[in-house]
């Protein structure tokens, strides 16, 4: 039998919620694959301990909108911001690393048994020509209009 297969999505810094959720899973890492879904950091109060448990357990995790934000700004592409460089302080990994580490991020997996993306994805192209974003801001498909709408906007993207 195989790995039990576990998705996560949207943590956002709440470290005893999720901690309560793997005890009501009985989570166990040898038996199952956990993966998250994006979104482990901001809101919460614990995004630096939420972060550090991903690394540290060497977990998967798909890019979502948070994990692009805070990349954005270590790049220097966006202003830094105080989340940011708590968690920079606090995760235990240099700036370098933490960029490695975000950049490397699959933006989805496609396996056999699931498809699995932060928010969305276009029907109307290869799964692979997507634009980045929209694997993390896509909410709505438009089957008529073939438009694609984030939560944002709600309008095309």
């Amino acid at each position: 039998m195989g790995k039990r297969i576990i998705l996560v999505g949207d943590i956002h810094g709440c470290w005893s919620e999720f901690e309560e959720l793997l005890i009501k899973l009985a989570y166990q890492e040898k038996r199952d694959r956990l993966i998250s879904l994006g979104d482990l950091i901001h809101k919460g109060p614990e995004s630096s301990r939420v972060l550090r448990y991903f690394i540290e357990n060497n977990l998967e995790v798909l890019r979502g909108n948070h994990e692009d934000c805070l990349l954005k700004a270590l790049l220097g592409e966006r202003a830094m911001y105080p989340e940011a460089t708590e968690i920079l302080e606090h995760c235990g990994l240099s700036k370098k690393k933490l960029i490695a580490w975000l950049q490397a991020m699959p933006l989805y997996l496609k396996e056999k048994e699931f498809l699995a993306v932060h928010a969305g994805f276009s029907p109307w192209c290869k799964l692979s020509e997507n634009i980045e974003q929209d694997y993390f801001t896509v909410r709505t498909a438009d089957s008529e209009q073939e438009e694609l709408s984030s939560k944002a906007s709600g309008k095309g993207l």
